[in-house]
């Protein structure tokens, strides 16, 4: 009966525990429109304007840290990445928060483990932003 209970608090302790890992990369560009995001498979691909010097933010939010990168002049940034612990069970809310001076913020959001996006930074995620102004 001892051998059975230290063989399952491993299980629970061992086998419950994981860790995970999301990497992204993109750009940041300005919207004649709306602000919104798109995945695709290269770089700005609409040809919109580049939004140099936006602070890209990066959090699996159970992490008590970001990880950040800043757009360059042609409005690409990262790849950024964020290791995790995780539970089976428990979900891990992903947020990339993008913030350009004079242009509305965006925040993506999605949560890990149900997620459909692309995670692994195959994709670019490819950010446009409004001007306040417009």
């Amino acid at each position: 009966m001892v051998r059975v209970v230290v063989a399952l608090t491993g299980f629970f302790v061992f086998g419950c525990v994981g860790e995970a890992s999301v990497t992204y990369k993109g750009t940041v560009t300005r919207s004649p429109v709306k602000s919104g995001y798109t995945f695709d498979d290269e770089p700005n691909p609409t040809g919109l304007e580049p939004i140099a010097g936006a602070a890209i933010s990066l959090c699996a939010c159970e992490s008590p840290s970001s990880h950040d990168a800043t757009s360059n002049n042609n409005g690409r940034w990262g790849p950024i990445d964020s290791i995790f612990g995780g539970f089976i069970g428990v979900d891990t809310p992903i947020r990339v928060k993008v913030h350009a001076k004079g242009f509305e913020d965006l925040v993506y959001k999605t949560t890990y483990e149900s997620t459909s996006d692309p995670t692994n930074g195959d994709e670019f995620l490819n950010v446009r932003l409004k001007a306040l102004a417009d």
